[in-house]
C-alpha cells in the first residue's frame, strides 16, 4: 500500500518492501469502486503473509504503510490481524467513513451556494440513508424514499457519488460486503479500530 517514492525511501532505511495496486490500478484488475475496504485489507494481509513468508524476513516485524484511503485499509487490516505490529497512516483517516463522507458532501453543497435549509434536508437523508442500508433495510426501499427527493436543489450533488454512470447502486450495495461484515467500519474512528495504538 505505500507510495513509490515511500517504498524506496523505505528501502533505503533498510525496510524489506512489498507493494501491490487495489484493483484497476498499475497492472491490477478488477475495480476498487466495486470492493469494500474490509476485502482490500483481507488482501493487505495476503500480500503482507507472502511477504512474511520469505525466510530472508520471517522472522521480522511486519507493518503496512497506507497512503489516503490505504490508512483505512491498513487499520482495518491491523484490526483483523494482530500479526500486523504497526500501522503508518500518511494521510490517512482522522474521523470515520461516514462522517468523512458527509463532510465532504454537505461541503460541496455549500461551496455549491446551499442555503442552511438545504444543508440540513441534505444532512438529515445522508444520515438516514446509511441508517437504513446499514439496518439491512432493502435498498429498492431506500431509493424510493430517496426518490421522493429528486427535485430538492442538493440531490444531484447528495447522490452522485453513489448513483453514477459507472456504479449503479445495486452493484455498490451488493460489493459492500463490509457493511454486513464490518459494519462498525464505516461509523468507527480511527482510534476504536486500533485502541491500543500509539499514534506519534
Amino acid at each position: 500500500m505505500a507510495g513509490a517514492g515511500a517504498a524506496d525511501l523505505l528501502v533505503l532505511r533498510g525496510a524489506v518492501v512489498l507493494t501491490h495496486d487495489k484493483p484497476g490500478c498499475g497492472n491490477s484488475t478488477g475495480n476498487w469502486r466495486t470492493q469494500s475496504l474490509a476485502a482490500r485489507a483481507e488482501e493487505s494481509l495476503a500480500a503482507a503473509a507472502l511477504l512474511s513468508s520469505h525466510p530472508a524476513v520471517a522472522s521480522k516485524e511486519c507493518g503496512l504503510y497506507g497512503v489516503s484511503q490505504g490508512g483505512w485499509v491498513a487499520l482495518i487490516a491491523a484490526a483483523l490481524d494482530a500479526r500486523v505490529r504497526f500501522v503508518i497512516s500518511n494521510s490517512g483517516p482522522g474521523v470515520s467513513p461516514a462522517y468523512q463522507d458527509r463532510f465532504r458532501i454537505l461541503n460541496d453543497l455549500r461551496q455549491d451556494g446551499q442555503d442552511g435549509t438545504a444543508l440540513t434536508e441534505a444532512g438529515r437523508w445522508l444520515y438516514e440513508r446509511a441508517d437504513r442500508l446499514l439496518a439491512g433495510q432493502f435498498l429498492e426501499d431506500v431509493l424510493a424514499s430517496q426518490e421522493s427527493f429528486k427535485g430538492s436543489s442538493w440531490y444531484h450533488l447528495t447522490t452522485r457519488y453513489f448513483d453514477t454512470w459507472f456504479l449503479s447502486p445495486k452493484a455498490w450495495l451488493r460489493s459492500r460486503r463490509c457493511s454486513r461484515r464490518y459494519p462498525e467500519i464505516h461509523t468507527a474512528s480511527p482510534c476504536s479500530l486500533a485502541p491500543d495504538t500509539a499514534c506519534s
